[in-house]
């Protein structure tokens, strides 16, 4: 991905994790992502952002999906820049140990969107935490570990109470 944007860089950073899933199925769908990496010396993050993230929605009209499919792109935006954060006060992505905990650093990210969007409390922002709340409630009911485990850490700081006003709220 660094190369194709032309980005420079002398090496990627590769984490280690404790964490065993199958996070190939759950990356699948991913919005976005994060890439660390060496450059003179320095570590540093790109971010990428799919451009496509409503495969299968035929049932919304042009002007309707184009819409969601922002709101998303700026919801992976926030959650990757969260990311960017972690990364540089390594709290759960420590580039200098090349270990993280993925859960709380997604843990982190997904509350750090929480609270920009509360923060930022525009009537797009308030629908964009409605969207992102509800897809933490339905995470809590999953099948998926790896989802259900992140959901439940971000009502440890953020009540399901809350998250549950934010989803019907706008």
């Amino acid at each position: 991905m660094l190369e194709e944007q032309g980005i420079e860089f002398d090496n990627i950073i590769t984490m280690k994790t404790a964490y065993e899933s199958n996070r190939e199925e759950s990356t699948k769908v991913a919005a976005g992502y994060t890439f660390f990496y060496f450059y003179k010396e320095s570590a540093h993050a790109a971010v990428s952002i799919e451009r496509e993230m409503l495969t299968g929605k035929s049932d919304l009209d042009k002007e309707d999906y184009e819409y969601l499919n922002d709101i998303r792109k700026y919801l992976a935006l926030i959650h990757e820049i969260a990311h960017v954060k972690d990364f540089r006060l390594k709290r759960n992505i420590n580039w200098v140990t090349g270990k993280t905990d993925l859960i709380k650093a997604e843990i982190f990210a997904e509350i750090s969107t929480l609270k920009y969007l509360t923060k930022n409390s525009s009537i797009y922002n308030k629908y964009a935490r409605k969207l992102y709340s509800e897809r933490l409630i339905d995470y809590l009911n999953c099948t998926d570990i790896y989802h259900r485990e992140i959901a439940m850490g971000v009502t440890k700081k953020l009540t399901l109470k809350k998250l549950k006003q934010w989803a019907t709220a706008i």
